[in-house]
């Protein structure tokens, strides 16, 4: 919950900031650029925080999956010990961090874009353009999330399936194996779009925080 606390933090700075774009004066002076380079720091931080977790959270997901792979290929009393270890410190831990973050991040850019569209009658062209960026900012942190929310929708219902079939290991060998099989592969296909997505979050703002 703490993305959703943190999506608050530095409003009232934001309205100082739409106070420059529409009249040119506030209390932080005539030029709006130097103060939301600095605001967007807070929403950076975010999504970056959030794309290095997810860098390490999607290589030891798929790391693990292809242990249980290969494992169940030749269970063996060895073998069948690494599984059970395995299954027993993953059963029933997600690592949510990233998911919070993002969401946090669409969060934020939302109640700003939403403070130019709802209460400001007739914005000028340059508070226009700064919704604009706030609504593709948004746009970002929720395909990041998702991206990543996709592929725990994969993980979660097949780890439970593995533990279920691990007590019976080796007579359910086949059919665990192809369970961790078939789950490697998915995952493995959609980590370039999960490292993509968390990273053209973090570098759109960056590019966007260079114009200013």
């Amino acid at each position: 919950m703490q993305g959703f606390k943190n999506s608050e933090n530095g409003f009232p700075i934001f309205s100082d900031i739409l106070d420059l774009t529409e009249t040119g004066k506030s209390n932080y002076g005539t030029n709006y650029k130097p103060i939301l380079k600095k605001e967007l720091d807070t929403l950076l931080s975010h999504v970056s925080e959030a794309n290095e977790n997810t860098k390490t959270v999607v290589p030891k997901l798929n790391s693990l999956v292809e242990s249980l792979a290969s494992w169940s290929a030749e269970p063996g009393l060895i073998n069948r010990l690494k599984i059970k270890g395995t299954l027993a410190l993953a059963d029933g831990k997600r690592d949510n961090k990233s998911y919070y973050l993002l969401n946090g991040a669409a969060r934020w850019s939302k109640i700003r874009r939403d403070s130019i569209i709802d209460y400001i009658q007739d914005p000028t062209p340059t508070t226009l353009a700064l919704a604009a960026v706030l609504d593709a900012f948004q746009a970002d942190a929720f395909q990041a999330r998702d991206s990543f929310d996709d592929a725990a929708q994969l993980f979660v219902p097949a780890l439970a399936k593995l533990v279920k079939l691990q007590p019976g290991l080796p007579g359910t060998a086949k059919e665990f194996n192809a369970v961790a099989t078939e789950l490697s592969a998915q995952l493995k296909a959609r980590a370039p779009l999960i490292l993509e997505a968390g990273q053209i979050a973090v570098n759109n703002i960056k590019a966007y925080q260079a114009t200013l």
